[in-house]
């Protein structure tokens, strides 16, 4: 479930953010936007971790750090909408909820 998966964050580096973002395209369903969100962002951020280990960047540590800081906000994203879903009457607007949306 997505809840437990976010449970674990914040991450401490991009392998990790790499895996919250595996275990979440594995949770949603094909048709949750979310999943193709995560998707696109795991994308992006393994073609990162790639550059970073190649010490493609100039400063390889603090674009790791900037990395791994907006992972964690995008981790943060879904438990915030799904509590203000959850406060105006129910689950079914956030993402992971439990109302299918299209992509």
């Amino acid at each position: 479930m997505l809840q437990n998966i976010l449970a674990r964050c914040p991450v401490s580096s991009i392998a990790d953010a790499i895996q919250v973002m595996i275990d979440i395209d594995l949770v949603l369903a094909d048709n949750d936007g979310l999943k193709w969100f995560n998707r696109l962002y795991l994308e992006t951020t393994r073609a990162v971790e790639a550059e970073v280990l190649n010490g493609s960047f100039h400063d390889t540590a603090w674009l790791s750090q900037l990395d791994v800081l907006f992972a964690n906000l995008y981790f943060e994203a879904p438990g915030r909408r799904t509590r203000r879903g959850a406060s105006a009457g129910g689950m079914a607007s956030a993402p992971g909820g439990t109302e299918s949306r299209g992509h």
